[in-house]
């Protein structure tokens, strides 16, 4: 059998970048319990941790999937960036077509729901809830516009992206923890918002 150490220390590179990302990710995710445990009560805690995972479940379970079934499917366009790029429109419109309505309803609704599924003692959560939603209409663009990166095989733009808006978060929660509980929720949209603010700055070849 044919062992060839080019090929893998290819396939290293371009993985160990996408892995120190993964754990960055992790980590960031308990900044703001951390944070929110630390300087206000455990209700906000439990509050935020209720909303988050509310907000994220139509984010799991649809864009999550719709991405790992873009990743082979735009791979055989990688070289051709007209039909790549009209490919790539096209899953987005459909993700965001689904998606949308969902976290709308959720904004709308937020109270009523948190009561039916969770009880009103979750009620408070609701004002956390709408903030995460509205944060959430952001992420189904920036998570689609990372596939195109690995299509691409860009994993270090895909690193230094991440390292810069984790930068941003921890600039934006030391300005705001401070504040309020809801200054924070405004630095959780915020951050979403200027992840689509640096797609700009990707690759289009």
């Amino acid at each position: 059998m044919y062992f060839n150490i080019k090929l893998l220390k290819i396939h290293l590179n371009f993985g160990w970048k996408l892995s120190l990302a993964g754990i960055l990710n992790s980590i960031s995710n308990e900044i703001y319990n951390l944070v929110i445990g630390k300087h206000y009560a455990i209700s906000d805690v439990a509050y935020f941790n209720r909303a988050d995972y509310l907000s994220k479940y139509p984010l799991n379970n649809i864009i999550q999937p719709i991405s790992k079934i873009m990743l082979p499917h735009l791979a055989q366009y990688q070289h051709d960036n007209a039909k790549l790029r009209s490919e790539f429109k096209d899953l987005l419109q459909m993700a965001t077509f689904i998606v949308y309505p969902i976290l709308t309803f959720m904004i709308i609704f937020s109270e009523e729901l948190l009561v039916v599924l969770f009880t009103d003692i979750w009620r408070p959560a609701a004002s956390y809830l709408m903030f995460m939603c509205i944060a959430g209409f952001f992420y189904p663009i920036h998570a689609l516009n990372l596939v195109i990166l690995k299509v691409l095989g860009h994993s270090d733009i895909y690193l230094k992206l991440d390292i810069v808006k984790k930068i941003l978060l921890l600039i934006l929660i030391l300005a705001t923890y401070k504040l309020s509980i809801f200054a924070l929720l405004y630095a959780y949209v915020s951050i979403s918002f200027i992840s689509i603010l640096l797609i700009p700055i990707l690759p289009k070849d």
